[in-house]
């Protein structure tokens, strides 16, 4: 079975979050059994294999698309990579910039003419027919639409199925209908009968999730959230009109590359020796970020600074969690108002705060291997990798009881030292948060049998995308009929 993912971004070439590392992890999984294709823009500043470097190959396919009354050049290169092969769509007026790959005025002609080029190159692979094709998102939401009511497509897809997984409905490719005559070029009657229309506006994700034949979002518990007003984003009665194939399915992660005992970039360590392993990576954390006393509890925080992730209850206990003798580290980056708050806290406890503002990969290793406790106290995580990071490497991970957290975190309740592989709280506010806090604190302090049972218990728990894989395969077979 041909599967085509079409992503705007995907690790290792180009990832600005979880969605990235989420298309390469599955896809890796899938193609050791399956033909998996990427197909993703090909942005300036491209990771892992430079884009000049990319651009020396000859190109794969060339052709013309028809966007905004014009006709683009587009090339596409190939590159497999760990048996997926990767699709890149060559524009340099859309995606060879200098400030990133998203958030320009034009992205959503940026992203129309990626919609496109996917639909044209998925065409014309005329002997080898993608018989799944897997969307992320909002970015080619209109590609399955354009498949299934455009006679110049239809054709040519008549056997394929569609799947879309949600990572965050709050982005839902919305646009004036003017854009939908002038950029994609299609008739408004699709708008006004109420096909694409959403809230006055076009949504590509609402064409998404009304033409997949599968919609899937990252988690149990999130699927069910999204079926609330309250977090449905004004989608929740199109989900619910899909009932059955509506799905839940978690996020894994890639085993292999976070492994403690095998990391690029910390020391090794395993379950049975992670006292001696974690103190280690510990030490060298403390040294390089000028941090001291590895007796104390070191809390990690490695996520994108947005206040969706709570940062405004972890500034709130900070002067708590000092005053019980813990060192914080945070690193991340995003809004600027939480990064220059971020600033002020560790400029008033230099012993005990370091901010990270960016991202570093190693450090990243460094702070998940050496830290006692990840936080994620977010308000709402459709999935979320930090924690199941966390867990890999066994630092105890705090979440707040939301989406994904909820699937991946049994939080430890007193009793179930068996099973429990972490800490969570319920209401989002800091009283709460603080009184996880102090209880994940004193266990440090008073109870080293339980502290080190939920550390084991974390590094046990599996989240490979081998497990995961199956359940995609799972609803890939009920898209198919089968």
């Amino acid at each position: 079975m041909h599967i085509a993912m079409i992503s705007s971004e995907a690790a290792p070439f180009m990832k600005t979050g979880g969605m990235g590392e989420v298309v390469f992890g599955l896809a890796k999984e899938l193609a050791k059994l399956h033909e998996v294709s990427i197909i993703m823009p090909l942005y300036k500043g491209m990771q892992y294999i430079k884009e000049d470097d990319i651009l020396k190959k000859k190109p794969f396919r060339e052709f013309f698309v028809n966007i905004a009354w014009r006709r683009e050049a587009c090339e596409v290169y190939k590159v497999n990579l760990e048996g997926v092969n990767y699709y890149f769509i060559r524009s340099d007026r859309y995606f060879m910039r200098d400030h990133g790959i998203y958030s320009y005025h034009d992205d959503i002609e940026r992203f129309a003419f990626f919609t496109y080029a996917s639909l044209d190159l998925l065409a014309s692979f005329k002997n080898n027919k993608a018989k799944i094709v897997h969307l992320h998102d909002w970015h080619a939401g209109l590609l399955p639409f354009l498949a299934k009511e455009e006679e110049n497509y239809n054709n040519n897809f008549s056997k394929t199925k569609f799947v879309l997984t949600i990572h965050n409905p709050a982005y839902q490719g919305l646009f004036d209908v003017r854009a939908l005559e002038e950029i994609y070029e299609l008739d408004r009657v699709y708008f006004d009968d109420g096909r694409l229309e959403f809230k006055g506006m076009v949504s590509t994700l609402k064409a998404a999730i009304c033409y997949s034949d599968i919609v899937t979002t990252v988690s149990k518990t999130y699927r069910d959230e999204l079926l609330s007003p309250e977090h449905g984003m004004g989608f929740q009665e199109l989900l619910k009109e899909k009932k059955d194939y509506f799905i839940g399915i978690a996020n894994g992660i890639d085993t292999n590359y976070y492994d403690p005992e095998k990391d690029i970039y910390a020391k090794h360590y395993s379950i049975e020796n992670y006292s001696k392993g974690k103190l280690s990576n510990k030490k060298i954390v403390l040294e390089e970020l000028g941090l001291s006393d590895e007796s104390k509890p070191l809390i990690g925080f490695v996520s994108r600074f947005t206040w969706q992730k709570g940062l405004g209850l972890i500034f709130a206990s900070l002067n708590d969690l000092v005053n019980r003798g813990a060192n914080i580290v945070i690193m991340g980056s995003g809004e600027k108002e939480l990064e220059l708050y971020a600033s002020n806290y560790m400029n008033n406890f230099p012993n005990n705060i370091k901010v990270i503002i960016g991202y570093d990969e190693r450090l990243a290793h460094l702070i998940y291997a050496g830290s006692d406790f990840t936080l994620v106290p977010s308000l709402f995580e459709p999935c979320g990798t930090s924690q199941l990071i966390a867990l890999r490497y066994g630092s105890i991970p705090i979440v707040r009881a939301t989406g994904g957290l909820i699937d991946s975190i049994v939080a430890y309740d007193g009793i179930n030292h068996d099973k429990a592989n972490g800490f969570n709280f319920i209401n989002f506010d800091a009283s709460s948060f603080l009184q996880s806090l102090h209880q994940a604190l004193d266990i440090y302090y008073d109870n080293k049998w339980l502290f080190k049972r939920l550390i084991r218990n974390g590094m046990k728990t599996n989240n490979s995308w081998k497990k995961y894989a199956k359940l995609y395969l799972r609803a890939y077979n009920k898209a198919i009929g089968k």
